[in-house]
C-alpha cells in the first residue's frame, strides 16, 4: 500500500477526472476518516521489501499475483501499477482473467479462503453508508441474531463480500453500532473508528474515487433515474456501482 501512486494514477489513468483518495472511502461518506490510512512512500516501502526479504531466507523478491480482466483499459490500469512497484522492489504478476471468472473464485465462501494475493475491483460507495457495510465485515449478519435461519445466512451469505476474509469481529461491532446509532454524530464517530482500524491493519485500500452524473432534459418532460419510490416518502437510489435504477425514466 505504501507503493500505490494514487495522484498519478488519478493524473495518467483517469485524466484527473478522479478523486486521489486520503482515505478507503471517499470524503463525501459518513465513515470517511483520514487516520491510519497509508500514503505513498517509496521509501517506506523498501524499507518493508528489504524487513520481508531479510525474515524469508533464500527469497529473492516480494512477489504477488492479482487478476486482471483484458479490457484495454483495464490491462493499461493493471501495468501502471505494475510499473510503480517495480520501483519499489515489487513484482506484481498481472493473471489475466475475466471478471465472471476470478469472481467465481473470490466470492466462493466454501473454503474460506481467499485464492488471490490482491484483487483490483471497485466495491465501496462513495455516499450510502450500508452498502459497504458487507464489504467491511467479517459477516454482515449478527452473531447473537434470534432468526432461527442464522445459521444458514451467516455460513453462506454472511461472509460472501468479505473479499479480504478479515477476521477482526471489533470492526463488525463499530459498524452495527453506527447502523443503531439515534444521533447522526454517534453514527459518524462509529463508522469513523471501523474505517480507522481497517485502515491500520492494512485491510484494503483505495487507489481512486469516482463519481457519476445524471443528466435529465426537462424540456423533453423526462424524468430522471430513481424518480420512482419503492417506498412512499423515500427516495431511491438512482446510481449505485453496479447497477442504474432507469425505472424513473420516462417521458411526462
Amino acid at each position: 500500500m505504501t507503493c500505490i501512486d494514487r495522484a498519478n494514477f488519478n493524473k495518467v489513468r483517469l485524466k484527473g477526472r478522479g478523486e486521489t483518495p486520503t482515505s478507503v472511502l471517499g470524503s463525501l461518506n459518513i465513515g470517511y476518516s483520514k487516520t491510519g490510512f497509508t500514503p505513498f512512500n517509496t521509501t517506506k516501502s523498501k524499507q518493508y521489501v528489504a524487513a520481508y526479504l531479510a525474515a524469508h531466507p533464500g527469497t529473492t523478491s516480494l512477489t504477488f499475483t492479482v487478476p486482471f480482466e483484458s479490457a484495454t483499459q483495464v490491462q493499461n490500469n493493471a501495468k501502471f501499477l505494475q510499473k510503480t512497484f517495480t520501483e519499489c522492489g515489487i513484482t506484481m504478476n498481472i493473471l489475466n482473467e475475466e471478471q465472471a471468472v476470478w469472481a467465481g473464485k473470490a466470492y466462493n465462501v466454501v473454503t474460506g479462503k481467499q485464492p488471490y494475493d490482491a484483487l483490483y475491483t471497485a466495491g465501496l460507495t462513495d455516499v450510502v453508508a450500508v452498502g459497504n457495510f458487507a464489504i467491511f465485515a467479517t459477516n454482515q449478519f449478527p452473531a447473537d441474531s434470534p432468526n432461527p435461519l442464522k445459521a444458514f445466512f451467516r455460513n453462506t451469505l454472511g461472509p460472501l463480500y468479505n473479499l479480504n476474509r478479515h477476521t477482526d469481529t471489533s470492526i463488525d461491532d463499530l459498524l452495527w453500532q453506527g447502523r443503531a446509532a439515534s444521533t447522526k454524530a454517534a453514527s459518524k464517530a462509529a463508522y469513523q473508528a471501523a474505517t480507522q482500524k481497517i485502515q491500520e491493519q492494512g485491510i484494503m485500500t483505495s487507489i481512486a474515487n469516482f463519481g457519476w452524473s445524471l443528466v435529465s432534459n426537462k424540456k423533453s418532460k423526462l424524468s430522471a433515474p430513481g424518480s420512482i419510490a419503492i417506498v412512499k416518502g423515500q427516495a431511491t437510489q438512482p446510481v449505485s456501482p453496479s447497477w442504474t435504477d432507469w425505472a424513473g425514466l420516462s417521458k411526462g
